[in-house]
């Protein structure tokens, strides 16, 4: 009985890496501005209403300083306000402004159609499997 190879675990990284790089890339010249995917998936994160520095940088698994320097480029670009919080003033919990708002919706657009792009080239079975284990590893990642 023959035993499958284990996979090349840096071959893999760098092949995640390329499709994270490409879809950056092609994301930035739709939209049209600086801004990366970490800085977008930030907006969306304040779209779902997670609104605090602190639980952004736990849920992209990045340093609060980054965050906070993200938050400050996003605030001074227009595209997030920080509010005020009457219970603790040491809360400042994050809102998208309607700029944010559709610069988060034309990234999403641009994200969606680049991934189609390249999902489009493989075959049907291998574009379901590619999905289904990107869906299945999201959890995984979330809780790691």
């Amino acid at each position: 009985m023959a035993v499958d190879a284990p996979p090349d675990a840096l071959r893999l990284t760098g092949t995640v890496i390329r499709l994270v790089r490409l879809l950056d890339s092609r994301m930035s010249q739709v939209i049209g501005c600086e801004l990366g995917l970490t800085e977008v998936m930030t907006l969306g994160l304040i779209d779902r209403g997670i609104d605090l520095g602190s639980t952004i940088a736990r849920s992209l698994q990045i340093d609060p300083a980054r965050v906070t320097r993200i938050v400050e480029r996003l605030v001074a670009q227009g595209y997030v306000v920080r509010g005020e919080d009457s219970m603790d003033r040491r809360r400042c919990p994050l809102s998208l402004t309607p700029s944010g708002q559709t610069l988060l919706s034309l990234a999403r657009a641009a994200l969606g159609d680049a991934m189609n792009s390249i999902l489009e080239q493989l075959p049907p079975a291998d574009r379901a499997s590619l999905v289904g284990g990107l869906q299945s590893v999201r959890p995984v990642l979330e809780h790691a």
